[in-house]
């Protein structure tokens, strides 16, 4: 007596398989239709705007801060204002970076998009 074994029986299990796999993936990828790229723009280019005009204002307080420094001449006064100059300065650093990252990221957006084949006013 030969036994021979069902070929169709392992295939058809793993096809199933695969077809909830795939329904998996397709549950949790998101849609990238051209809310979610115009969407995903404006958040970058928002908070790109937001660190920018923290940065100017920010710029503008380290300014005044410095010709107050000038104008003490009580050493005790000095090294207050000089302490609240530091730390704008450092929080300027900090947005500059934010800003610079920003402006990667767009770009890194408007690549992405590109290689998707986006139209370019999704983007705009």
């Amino acid at each position: 007596m030969r036994i021979t074994r069902s070929a169709t029986a392992p295939d058809t299990a793993k096809a199933a398989d695969d077809k909830d796999t795939g329904k998996e993936k397709d549950k949790t990828a998101t849609p990238k239709d051209q809310a979610y790229w115009a969407g995903r723009r404006k958040e970058l280019q928002g908070k790109l705007d937001s660190d920018q005009t923290l940065a100017d204002a920010l710029q503008s307080r380290i300014n005044a801060l410095t010709a107050d420094f000038s104008s003490r001449a009580d050493p005790v006064q000095r090294a207050g204002v000089e302490r609240d100059r530091l730390k704008a300065l450092s929080e300027l650093d900090r947005l500059r970076k934010s800003i610079v990252d920003g402006k990667k990221a767009l770009t890194d957006l408007d690549e992405d998009a590109r290689k998707a084949g986006v139209p370019a006013g999704w983007l705009r």
